[in-house]
């Protein structure tokens, strides 16, 4: 039985492919599903953090702000149909280089803290995909402190 449950998830598709009328890439919506996630762990979407993935996700991919919209509500979407995230993290350690992986930890970090809290769940996420990702620990804390800059935050571990 695990026999055939590992072998169903070796050769499992990372990501669904995009929806006919929408053209976005796997690794595009996989990254974008990986930051819903970061945002629903605290169990509190709220507008700031969706605002927050608005934001990165053109800036990220050159979208519009319609597309950017349509490629946040697949991503959440498809985000809410699977069991674990490991569909996403592996298309997006497959399909972007490590500088670029990197900066989706940072991306991470960004929506976790634009509430003005980091949840324990939103942190435990972080390190996780950060491993997962092939991310070191050092570039995590880079990423961290990079995210923390961009929001005009202090550091709050150094308390």
């Amino acid at each position: 039985m695990f026999g055939k449950l590992f072998g169903w998830l070796k050769n499992a598709e990372p990501a669904a492919p995009p929806t006919p009328d929408l053209d976005f890439s796997k690794k595009e919506i996989s990254a974008a599903s990986l930051l819903v996630e970061s945002s629903r762990l605290d169990t509190d979407f709220d507008e700031t953090e969706r605002a927050t993935i608005e934001r990165l996700v053109r800036e990220k991919f050159g979208l519009g702000e319609e597309d950017a919209r349509k490629l946040l509500d697949y991503a959440a979407k498809r985000q809410g149909e699977v069991y674990s995230d490991w569909v996403f993290t592996e298309t997006v350690r497959k399909e972007f280089s490590l500088n670029e992986r990197e900066d989706i930890v940072g991306m991470l970090w960004e929506v976790a803290y634009s509430d003005g809290t980091l949840h324990r769940f939103e942190a435990h996420m972080i390190h996780r995909v950060a491993d997962e990702l092939g991310v070191s620990k050092k570039a995590l804390e880079k990423q961290r402190l990079a995210a923390l800059k961009r929001l005009g935050m202090d550091d709050p571990t150094k308390n």
